[in-house]
């Protein structure tokens, strides 16, 4: 019987996330390539965020009953999901409103040890500004979309987590 409380020990859970993820990346790179958007450094953080999601979900799916695969994974989601939303605030802010003193950067500062913009440069390469103003779907920007995806995954693993907590307060009351 499926429960909530121990959702992270099933692998279709990790499975969804990382399918979930890989969607997104998927129409990311659509609109990259056929609809001609031109990523900014922030989109390539938020992408890199993403790509942190695919790997905590590939974390977690290895063996989620061993705690330390499903803790890791656990923490990599919330860590990437944390800072997609903080690139999607930084770049729906700049947008919105913008101002002569908070500019986009020019290059991706990824480290020396791990450039993946050298490495896969057509994933991973700014080729727009920040400050472009894209085509709309659905009356909101790509901006705005991206800060309700990871809104999305936030929400999730707070209600998860939340769930997880009653659950065992219930338990410890009991006894």
């Amino acid at each position: 019987m499926f429960h909530f409380n121990n959702i992270f020990t099933y692998r279709i859970f990790w499975f969804v996330l990382i399918l979930s993820a890989l969607i997104w990346e998927c129409i990311v790179l659509l609109l990259q390539y056929f609809f001609y958007f031109k990523p900014c450094v922030l989109c390539i953080y938020q992408r890199g965020a993403l790509y942190g999601i695919i790997l905590a979900g590939l974390i977690g799916i290895i063996a989620p009953n061993k705690k330390i695969c499903r803790y890791s994974g656990i923490l990599l989601y919330i860590y990437s999901a944390i800072e997609g939303m903080y690139f999607a605030m930084k770049y729906v802010r700049r947008q919105l409103y913008p101002s002569p003193f908070d500019t986009c950067d020019f290059s991706i500062s990824f480290p020396t040890y791990f450039r993946l913009d050298k490495w896969i440069p057509f994933i991973f390469n700014p080729i727009g500004d920040c400050l472009t103003k894209e085509k709309q779907f659905l009356l909101l920007e790509i901006s705005q979309w991206s800060v309700i995806i990871f809104g999305l995954y936030l929400i999730i693993i707070v209600l998860i987590l939340l769930i997880n907590l009653f659950y065992y307060i219930r338990l410890f009351l009991r006894e």
